[in-house]
């Protein structure tokens, strides 16, 4: 899909800014770490033939500032220290450094991994205090806590994790309150670039609550790129809660980049976030890849987050879940985003949103494609804008194939083909928001709305199977649609094209709409239910029946009709007044595509 400049662009620039800055004074990146003062020394720790064969011993006897050296090989035993057990103890300045040869002449972690091994006896790294650590080229893993990060255990520190590799770590499954098996960071800072986080989880048979699989972060800066997060697990019960099976983030600031979150398992409860759960925080993240996720690819309950050019492919349930843990969803971009082949929805929006832009994103073949609503019940503009997203073979068990609107939400410039719903609205179901949807004295919109510039294209549902609109009581909704293209879509009742249902007097206005050779059901391709509407400068071609008027009043104004049966049905009662009715052949071009949004 060819993306359109527009203004979220700058918005994306100043964060991609934020991220380069934060990851260049942070040394990661392949960037020079900051200007500090040189090692004191740099200690070498190897099996046998140097002058330390333990990695704590050498730790022990560093001064702030040094460099531990660790040869190729495995090290293994742990020993009690500040309160636990764990293979290195921080509390001073350190880097641990593996991936040295045996003679210290060559570095690559890759050629010469270096694997700290704890056993199931206890964790392999822990961090205390505000210090500044570096963890690089090493292997951290069958680590085991009782409680939080098996693997590492960081409080206050500003940890930097380089070309590690962090797996096979475990918790006690009945301890209530683990927060983080592979890695957990409290306070201070993360950052962490070309490493792997995997198969970290709970051991089996436990009865409490587990979040962050992979990593836990609270109350943190977090900035991590070029990194997975693989097979990792938050709870092994799926009666129990558990949340972000790759990664959790609570309270933090995070810029993530670049990251592949594969085959990670959260629980469904609280959104699940089977890759990434991020709450009350501010999330930044670009270009990552969540695939094959069990219980969504990537949850937020964050304000000020800004998703963009990230793909969400093949999870379990929806692709990307945003709500608001104190309602509503405040201040949301979500660009240039790839949304396919979902089991759920593939954008769920979980609470009533203010300020959220969702633009130039592709949604295909997902469980339907967006379900989005907006807080329009204060008179005040909502500002949530669905702009030049593609729709493409979405298909739902209920309504809104494509889209599910409810609430004043601009929706403009956008393509919706191939979707299906068996109820209501094949591309989009619309509504005005109620809250009790079995009342009418219980709708509160109150705002205005433009549905434009939209291609339904070969979509399908039982009625409206382009668009079906329903701003059913809300007379302070204030709604305009115009230069609409429906084109082939199918409904196996009414309303092939368009169904359009509203019970108060305010008229509504539709302009400029192309409709073509949809067909199905009763034959009508717009079925006017209720409501006065008034149809300018509206082409009708190829179809049975081109408008049919239920109830209420209608006004043809300037509407062509071409090769269809019955143009108008109800049109000698009461109630439909046609003004300058054309006749002749509509222009090739306007039946082929949807003009351009400028």
């Amino acid at each position: 899909m060819q993306r359109q400049q527009s203004w979220s662009s700058t918005a994306l620039s100043v964060a991609g800014g934020i991220v380069l800055l934060l990851l260049l004074l942070a040394g990661v990146g392949g960037s020079a770490p900051p200007a500090r003062a040189e090692p004191r020394a740099e200690l070498q720790v190897c099996a046998s033939g140097c002058p330390y064969t333990t990695v704590q011993s050498a730790i022990d006897a560093a001064a702030p500032g040094d460099v531990v050296q660790i040869a190729t090989g495995v090290y293994t035993g742990v020993i009690a220290q500040g309160g636990s057990s764990q293979i290195a103890y921080l509390t001073k300045t350190l880097t641990l450094r593996g991936g040295y040869n045996a003679a210290f002449t060559a570095w690559d972690p890759a050629l010469y991994p270096t694997r700290l091994d704890a056993q199931n006896a206890g964790r392999v790294v822990r961090v205390n205090g505000a210090i500044s650590v570096t963890l690089e080229g090493l292997q951290l893993a069958n680590g085991y806590a009782s409680n939080s990060g098996a693997g590492v255990y960081s409080v206050d520190a500003t940890l930097r994790v380089l070309h590690c590799l962090i797996e096979d770590n475990r918790v006690n499954p009945t301890f209530n309150g683990n927060l983080g098996v592979g890695l957990h960071q409290s306070g201070g800072t993360l950052l962490m670039e070309d490493s792997t986080v995997q198969e970290n989880q709970p051991n089996p048979g436990g009865d409490n609550s587990h979040d962050g699989g992979g990593l836990y972060a609270i109350n943190a800066t977090v900035a991590i790129t070029a990194s997975q997060f693989l097979s990792n697990t938050a709870a092994v019960n799926s009666n129990l809660c558990g949340t972000g099976g790759g990664m959790h983030l609570e309270n933090s600031t995070s810029y993530l980049r670049g990251l592949t979150f594969r085959a990670n398992s959260a629980t469904s409860c609280n959104g699940g976030g089977g890759g990434l759960w991020d709450r009350n925080g501010s999330l930044h993240l670009f270009d990552s890849t969540f695939e094959g996720n069990t219980n969504g690819g990537a949850s937020t309950y964050s304000p000020n987050t800004v998703i963009s050019g990230n793909t969400f492919r093949a999870n379990t349930g929806y692709g990307l879940y945003i709500s608001g843990w104190s309602y509503p969803v405040a201040n949301i971009t979500v660009t240039a985003n790839l949304v396919e082949n979902n089991t759920g929805i593939g954008m769920l929006v979980g609470n009533r949103a203010v300020n959220m832009l969702v633009e130039d994103n592709d949604f295909t073949g997902n469980a339907g494609g967006l379900k989005l609503g907006a807080v329009s019940d204060t008179g005040a503009a909502t500002t949530v804008r669905v702009l030049n997203n593609r729709f493409q073979n979405n298909s739902i068990t209920g309504d809104g194939g494509g889209a599910h609107l409810t609430g004043a939400i601009d929706v403009i410039g956008n393509r919706f083909t191939g979707n299906t719903a068996t109820g209501k609205g094949g591309g989009v179901f619309q509504q005005e928001y109620c809250s009790d949807p079995y009342s009418s004295y219980s709708c509160h919109d109150n705002a205005s709305a433009v549905t434009g510039d939209n291609l339904f294209q070969g979509n399908s549902a039982a009625f409206g199977g382009g668009l079906y609109s329903v701003p059913k009581y809300s007379a302070n909704l204030r709604i305009a649609y115009r230069n609409l293209v429906f084109l082939e879509n199918t409904a196996t009742t009414s309303g092939s094209a368009l169904y359009f249902y509203r019970y108060t007097s305010t008229p509504v206005t539709f302009q400029h709409l192309t409709v073509a050779n949809n067909t199905g059901g009763d034959g009508t391709m717009i079925y006017h239910m209720m409501g006065k509407a008034i149809y300018t400068n509206t082409i009708l071609a190829d179809g049975v029946i081109g408008i049919k008027r239920q109830n209420d009043t209608v006004t043809l104004d300037h509407v062509l009709r071409h090769n269809v049966i019955t143009p108008t049905l109800n049109a000698n009662t009461w109630g439909l007044t046609d003004r300058a009715p054309l006749t002749g052949t509509p222009a090739p071009r306007r039946l082929m595509r949807a003009p351009p949004r400028k």
